[in-house]
């Protein structure tokens, strides 16, 4: 696990540097910036079920159901007020670029569009890598949930902590 959780971040790591050249133009406006970020998630959401598969020698979709059946509900119901509250951050991202609301409304179905595309790449990079090989591997060593949750979490928020910075 402890490979898995390294090889899992370098991936997340080096798919950040051909993204953000990529999408380099985009990065001048904080609503476009925050939208093009998400995207910096796409090769660690394909490495990961890889590295669940053929380190782990676990089917890939285990790091992100490991019980069965799955309740899709509480699936759907996190992602939906994620989905919702980065909606409402990227047009506060907007309202104080430069551009303001006149380049949001302009804009604002190919925006939408982009930003829920790259939300769903992201939030599902996040919750593999986190809450899949973290915590999986964090209840192999102990077995009290709420550490678990915990350990996992602590880090999670370690990451962001330039997120509230900001």
């Amino acid at each position: 696990y402890l490979a898995a959780i390294v090889l899992g971040f370098v991936f997340w790591m080096w798919g950040s540097i051909p993204a953000i050249l990529l999408l380099q133009d985009f990065l001048n406006d904080p609503a476009t910036k925050s939208i093009a970020f998400e995207y910096t998630f796409v090769v660690g959401l394909v490495a990961i079920p890889l590295i669940t598969r053929y380190l782990l020698k676990r089917p890939a979709f285990s790091v992100a159901l490991p019980s069965w059946p799955p309740r899709l509900a509480d699936y759907g119901l996190g992602i939906a007020i994620q989905w919702a509250a980065m909606v409402v951050m990227y047009l506060l991202a907007a309202k104080v670029s430069y551009r303001g609301w006149e380049h949001v409304t302009a804009a604002a179905v190919p925006m939408l569009f982009a930003a829920l595309l790259g939300l769903a790449l992201q939030t599902a990079f996040e919750e593999l890598y986190f809450r899949g090989l973290i915590a999986q591997a964090t209840r192999r060593l102990i077995q009290w949930l709420p550490a678990v949750i915990g350990v996992q979490a602590v880090y999670f928020a370690s990451l962001h902590v330039g997120n509230v910075e900001a």
